[in-house]
């Protein structure tokens, strides 16, 4: 926080954007409120926000404009509002009558089972991470529309995948050599820590995450932002394909099933917007180029991971215990049977919801369903649809740039979507899609200054009009 606060809120971004990746990192414990962490990535949103609101360069109107009708932000503001009436009152009203699988630390003492639905630290827990991602979004989209610096931007996405791939690899390579160690640094916070576990004999990579669905989570919007760049044909050198690279490395490598199958989906819907985009003659000639590549070396890929399915026991097993077996295993009936009862305590409650904290389901929209009911979904819904319309407004020389990232930036909300629709267990998205959302957003307001040559002309062809007259 002190080092934000020194660097100021602009670049003490690429500080925030630097401890993302760190999510099993915590600056304080609770012990008071259930054993509740407070993660670096906490302290940094508080900081930057506070830099922005109250600092020396604060900017509170651009804050404010966040929440402007017809916004992404205001009906992610809505939504939160709701969701603290909801926590405050629907876990009393429906007390002793609905059954929950809890998300509190002291409901699920003797493990995640049915218990009676009653306010609990979850609900406090559950608020305050959300007012964090609000909180971030402001402050990305506020900053980012007064100095829009593509460089810049694109700088905070580089300091992230590098960091996030440095600790994933860090994971790996101390657990073989015995060093585990090494990384308690980055193990601080009060979670289960799911560190050790290997699949089809090899480490599940977790970098500086509790487990390695969280770490794909987190990656795979990465990718998604990546591929989404790279393909629009921005002029970067080599750097943006090695992030992309790295980031496709470090999903492949996290193990996480809900991570592979959003990884597909995501491909497959990337592979359909472009082609749909092509029809009005908006693809790029690099993305027109994969596309058909892709679409050419299709059947060849599907036919040989078809062979070395059948031919390698290893790839076998692991494919089998990743996909296609996950379903049939005792952790997949047990998710599927907490998405079912969300559904349960949608219609128990009459379709309000049991509170934001008060369940925990194994699906974002399950979970949004049976904490904040119909009506924060449709709120959140309504976020999702605004956010996914941006596009670069004005006219001005880095106008092509912007598109570029805000595609980016979108696609990477899109593949963190399409995994929290299989495994997230609240209905928030956690800071760093938030913090993507406000920086799409914030592009899309922002004006860029024309170039000197440019703007020099006009006035150049001004005086001597009057000089003529």
């Amino acid at each position: 926080m002190a080092l934000i606060a020194a660097r100021g809120p602009y670049r003490g971004l690429i500080l925030f954007f630097a401890v993302t990746p760190m999510g099993a990192m915590a600056a304080i414990n609770l012990p008071a409120l259930g054993g509740t962490s407070i993660t670096v990535i906490d302290v940094a949103v508080a900081a930057l926000f506070g830099l922005v609101l109250l600092g020396r360069d604060a900017h509170p109107a651009r804050l404010a404009a966040a929440f402007m009708p017809r916004t992404p932000g205001v009906f992610l503001l809505l939504f939160l509002l709701y969701a603290a009436v909801a926590s405050a009152f629907l876990p009393r009203l429906f007390a002793g009558d609905v059954e929950v699988f809890g998300i509190g630390r002291s409901a699920n003492a003797d493990g995640i089972v049915l218990t009676l639905l009653r306010p609990g630290n979850g609900n406090i827990s559950q608020m305050y991470r959300l007012m964090l991602g609000l909180m971030i979004f402001a402050t990305c989209a506020a900053l980012v529309s007064r100095r829009p610096d593509t460089g810049h931007v694109l700088r905070l996405m580089v300091v992230a995948t590098a960091i996030n791939v440095a600790l994933g690899l860090a994971d790996i390579l101390s657990y073989a050599a015995g060093l585990e160690a090494l990384m308690e640094p980055f193990r601080t916070a009060n979670y289960a820590m799911a560190i050790g576990h290997r699949m089809a004999g090899m480490k599940r990579m977790v970098g500086g995450f509790p487990e390695a669905s969280a770490f794909g989570y987190y990656s795979v919007g990465l990718m998604g932002f990546w591929i989404s760049y790279w393909i629009s044909g921005t002029r970067r050198g080599r750097l943006v394909p090695v992030m992309l690279l790295l980031s496709v490395f470090v999903v492949l490598r996290s193990t996480s099933s809900s991570t592979y199958v959003a990884t597909l989906a995501f491909c497959g819907l990337f592979v359909l917007v472009s082609l749909m985009s092509n029809v009005g003659g908006l693809l790029s000639r690099r993305g027109a180029a994969l596309l058909v590549g892709f679409l050419a070396l299709l059947p060849v890929v599907v036919y040989a991971l078809y062979l070395t399915y059948e031919m390698v026991p290893g790839f076998q097993a692991f494919v089998d215990r990743s996909l296609f077996g996950k379903l049939e295993t005792d952790s997949g009936v047990e998710r599927m049977s907490w998405n079912t009862q969300a559904l349960r305590n949608l219609i128990d409650t009459n379709l309000l919801g049991t509170g934001l904290g008060s369940m925990r389901a194994s699906s974002w929209i399950f979970a949004a369903l049976g904490s904040t009911g119909i009506i924060g979904t449709a709120l959140l819904l309504a976020f999702l649809a605004r956010l996914f319309l941006l596009r670069a407004g004005g006219v001005d020389a880095g106008r092509d740039d912007r598109d570029a990232l805000i595609r980016g930036f979108k696609y990477g909300c899109v593949a963190q979507l399409l995994s929290a629709l299989l495994s997230q267990p609240t209905p928030n998205l956690d800071s760093f899609f938030y913090a993507m959302a406000g920086l799409a957003f914030g592009l899309s307001r922002a004006v860029m200054p024309m170039p000197r040559t440019a703007r020099a002309a006009p006035r150049s062809a001004s005086s001597m009009l009057q000089r003529s007259i």
